[in-house]
């Protein structure tokens, strides 16, 4: 996540999981605009991470219970 947050000039966690960035002045004039495009591939980064954590999690348990 800190990886995202820094290529989207996020200052906190939060700016991210909700895809409210606080400066979206910035990303209106670097995708011409489309904000709302911009904040649905947000929340589709975010949704995969999720995922992606849940698996690591999910295969940690798997190794400690056999």
């Amino acid at each position: 996540m800190s990886s995202l947050m820094k290529y989207y000039e996020a200052e906190t966690e939060d700016e991210m999981l909700t895809s409210n960035l606080r400066n979206r002045a910035a990303y209106s004039l670097r995708d011409n605009g489309r904000y709302g495009d911009f904040r649905d591939w947000i929340l589709l980064l975010m949704k995969r991470l999720q995922n992606e954590a849940k698996e690591w999690f999910e295969l940690s348990c798997e190794t400690h219970e056999r």
